[in-house]
């Protein structure tokens, strides 16, 4: 069939407590426009402060996400089992789980360590120097030819309808 691509998931984050499955993204697929992966938190955890440079959809799928945001990061928003929530670009934000949870995590333009804006690790964070030294690697080895190009509005329209269908999916999910 012309115009389908079936994806190979890639678990680009494997701690301990913390398992990122990337379905699409610039490792499981080369695409850099987008990436949507199912991340898996197996106890309480927390990561370090980031400051992304993408707009990131996110979709809770099981327990909850506590988003620590703001001056000092001192504001929390707490995100529970099948809700959503936008992070806009150049947000500072401190992820916090207080226990088990299921999340699908969307990124314009797809994540990259390089665009993440995460800080210095002070203290255990669920992504541990190994993890994220392999994410690092996993990245480098990637197939980037399409890195630098500005998205087309076909693909930035073909992403803004996956994820609408996505968190439209999600909330009649939770309405039943």
């Amino acid at each position: 069939m012309t115009g389908i691509r079936v994806v190979q998931p890639v678990d680009v984050v494997a701690a301990p407590d913390l398992t990122i499955s990337e379905y699409v993204g610039r490792v499981a697929s080369t695409d850099v426009d987008i990436s949507a992966c199912v991340a898996t938190v197996t106890s309480p955890t927390k990561e370090s402060p980031q400051q992304p440079m993408f707009d990131e959809y996110v979709i809770v799928l099981e327990g909850e996400v506590h988003i620590y945001h703001g001056d000092a990061l001192k504001e929390c928003t707490i995100v529970c089992e099948g809700k959503g929530f936008v992070l806009a670009k150049g947000t500072r934000v401190q992820w916090v789980w207080p226990g088990p949870c299921k999340y699908v995590p969307i990124c314009l333009p797809a994540f990259s360590p390089t665009n993440c804006g995460r800080e210095e690790a002070t203290g255990p964070v669920a992504k541990t120097e190994e993890s994220m030294d392999r994410l690092r690697r996993l990245h480098a080895a990637a197939s980037t030819s399409s890195i630098g190009r500005a998205p087309s509005g076909w693909q930035l329209l073909t992403a803004g309808l996956g994820v609408g269908i996505l968190l439209g999916l999600l909330g009649a999910r939770a309405l039943h």
